[in-house]
């Protein structure tokens, strides 16, 4: 585990820290069922992480380890035997560090919420051990089943259950443009056995596409991106879930308490205090290869 971090470029006070967990742990009786859940893990491969999530809690509880830096060492216990898959399945090695960095930034997610090395998404992981989500560059991408009605987006034909590439923006710092359009030009490569008519649809969950956020954004690359989309559907929360990717560990305050230190979280926030409602965007935009 320790050259995995290093790999994946994880700070050296977290590597520490993580060290030292992990030895917590590998000298308590909970070790045999950890590695025990890890190697039933990544033989299942579920779709669902929840069974694995409760029985990482009570593993957590009995060694006094915090729960989301216990689901980050069960995370880098099972990429050890993903490595291995990888090279396997004749990827480089550098795809699966370029992918398995998404440990680095959901770790620097949940000390910016919770204060604590660790993840508290687990949900998200299914398709990185699978093998159906990788990362090239900036963005990271997957095959999926498009989900709405019949579309037709830039002169072309998008038909439900046809396949897509969804795509996800990772939380790693600014997206320029320049990031963007290498990465999706290496996703046109990596997919073009699914796409050999070199028409590549491109879709999208996301915050930033609810089209009132959007409207919140600064004018800059973020804004510039989204505006790549159609949107198709909209869906609206009672509440602003995804409120901890702009506001951090005071996202769940009341909007006229929220942190205003940069023009979006103003934006927000002010929205938020009339009133506004946020949710999720879908939406879709096409690319042909030359």
């Amino acid at each position: 585990m320790k050259k995995l971090m290093k790999d994946l470029e994880f700070s050296p006070e977290d590597r520490a820290y993580l060290e030292e967990q992990r030895s917590v742990l590998k000298n308590s009786p909970s070790e045999s069922a950890f590695r025990t859940l890890a190697k039933d893990f990544m033989t299942e491969l579920p779709d669902d992480t929840e069974p694995a999530e409760a029985a990482l809690a009570k593993l957590a509880e009995s060694t006094s380890i915090h729960p989301y830096t216990m689901n980050l060492l069960f995370l880098l216990e099972c990429a050890l035997p993903l490595r291995d898959a990888y090279t396997r399945e004749g990827y480089p090695d550098s795809l699966f560090l370029e992918t398995m960095r998404d440990l680095k930034w959901k770790l620097a997610e949940c000390k910016e919420v919770y204060g604590v090395p660790g993840n508290f998404v687990m949900f998200w992981y299914p398709g990185f051990y699978q093998l159906k989500r990788f990362s090239m560059g900036r963005l990271q991408y997957e095959l999926w089943d498009f989900p709405f009605h019949p579309c037709r987006v830039s002169g072309v034909s998008v038909r439900h259950g046809s396949r897509v590439i969804n795509l996800h923006i990772p939380s790693c710092g600014p997206l320029t443009e320049d990031e963007w359009e290498d990465s999706l030009r290496h996703a046109m490569d990596f997919f073009s056995d699914a796409f050999p008519n070199g028409v590549f649809p491109f879709y999208m969950e996301s915050w930033l596409l609810d089209p009132d956020l959007t409207r919140l954004l600064p004018e800059g690359n973020l804004k510039k991106f989204t505006d790549l989309f159609t949107l198709l559907n909209v869906h609206k929360f009672p509440d602003f879930p995804d409120g901890w990717r702009v506001f951090g560990k005071d996202w769940k305050l009341h909007p006229d308490l929220l942190p205003r230190r940069t023009r979006l979280q103003k934006n927000i926030a002010d929205y938020l205090e009339r009133g506004g409602k946020l949710g999720e965007g879908f939406g879709i935009f096409i690319r042909r290869k030359a």
